[in-house]
């Protein structure tokens, strides 16, 4: 394969994520890999390794990267994103019964 021939932590095809110095190294950082519930989740091993309040302190730092990003690159819905789907609402009218 094509990540034989090179250091694992440097394959994109692999969920390995590398940081270094508070730096993305290597790797993707999606939802799953950030803090999905999973034990090898970043925020879980920063908790684990290096203290809550490193783990805080990563998860107030993210939250202020997402809003700086949102505000300056901008963030919109549609209204199918809001609007209630068929299945939703029938299940909405039982329980008002």
């Amino acid at each position: 394969s094509q990540c034989s021939l090179m250091a694992p932590q440097m394959c994109t095809a692999d969920g390995f994520v590398s940081v270094r110095g508070g730096e993305l190294v290597s790797g993707r950082v999606g939802k799953t890999s950030i803090g999905s519930g999973s034990k090898s989740s970043i925020f879980y091993l920063l908790g684990r390794n290096c203290g809550k309040r490193a783990a805080a302190k990563a998860m107030n730092r993210l939250a202020k990267l997402s809003s700086r990003w949102i505000g300056d690159c901008g963030f919109s819905i549609g209204i199918d994103d809001v609007t209630p789907s068929d299945v939703l609402r029938m299940r909405k009218s039982r329980l008002g019964q």
